[in-house]
């Protein structure tokens, strides 16, 4: 999509391409190394791209939610989840700051920085909280 629409935002001045990844694009859990590793890869091509095209004005934003209330996050089960017009409102927020990475909603918030300070005691709580997945 970016070698798509990377042209077309340069001719027209620059303008934002979003990743909506995931939380665990930083942190990994028990079942989980798969979706882990393909939003750390997704993490990791949105910096490079974002390093790429900021000479054509085109800043590259990656959101990084926690569970979204969602049908696809009813995997979770009764955890809290981030309503999806917060993970949208926030996301777009950061686009108008210039901001390239941003933790949409409250508890996306809160859990970065518990993962920033201690990463082996975030991802130890995730896996406490969360529901296995086989």
């Amino acid at each position: 999509m970016a070698r798509a629409f990377a042209p077309i935002l340069a001719r027209n001045g620059g303008g934002a391409i979003v990743n909506v990844l995931s939380i665990l694009s930083l942190a990994t859990l028990p079942m989980m190394g798969t979706y882990s590793a393909a939003k750390a890869a997704g993490l990791a091509l949105t910096r490079s791209l974002g390093a790429e095209l900021a000479a054509q004005r085109t800043l590259v934003v990656a959101s990084m939610p926690t569970v979204t209330n969602t049908a696809m996050g009813g995997w979770a089960g009764e955890i809290p989840k981030v309503a999806p017009r917060d993970v949208a409102a926030d996301t777009l927020d950061a686009v108008e700051a210039g901001e390239m990475e941003v933790f949409p909603g409250k508890l996306s918030r809160e859990a970065a920085a518990a993962f920033a300070a201690d990463p082996k005691a975030f991802q130890a709580r995730l896996a406490s909280v969360l529901p296995r997945t086989a």
